[in-house]
């Protein structure tokens, strides 16, 4: 008797990944952040390095999502340095230079509006 199998239709459109989903991605970007500030510390980067290193990450991290969670995960790289790289052991302080550094990082992110993420709709073939 012979076997035979049954053909699946194929999907009309490509199902959603995790990585689209805005909170996922969030928590992405927040690892990234650590993996960042963890390079940063065993190699010893300067202070000025590192904060770069971080905004960048930050920025990376961030590119595609709205406003609000592109200034969460900068309000994350901001504490994260003050915390670990100007003080020690997550002490977080709003001096001068501070609230500067603050001001600059999320006004930075929330003034990065480029969207890199498409709807899915459009990715289907």
């Amino acid at each position: 008797m012979p076997t035979t199998t049954q053909q699946r239709p194929s999907p009309t459109h490509a199902l959603p990944r995790m990585t689209g989903e805005a909170g996922v991605r969030y928590g992405l970007a927040h690892a990234g952040l650590v993996l960042v500030a963890l390079a940063a510390a065993a190699t010893h980067v300067p202070l000025a390095g590192a904060l770069v290193l971080l905004t960048l990450a930050a920025l990376v991290g961030a590119r595609g999502l709205g406003v609000g969670w592109r200034v969460a995960i900068a309000l994350a790289a901001w504490a994260i340095w003050t915390g670990f790289f100007e003080h020690s052991v997550g002490v977080l302080t709003f001096s001068g230079g501070d609230l500067v550094r603050l001001a600059a990082l999320t006004g930075l992110a929330a003034a990065c509006t480029h969207r890199v993420v498409r709807p899915w709709s459009r990715l289907a073939p």
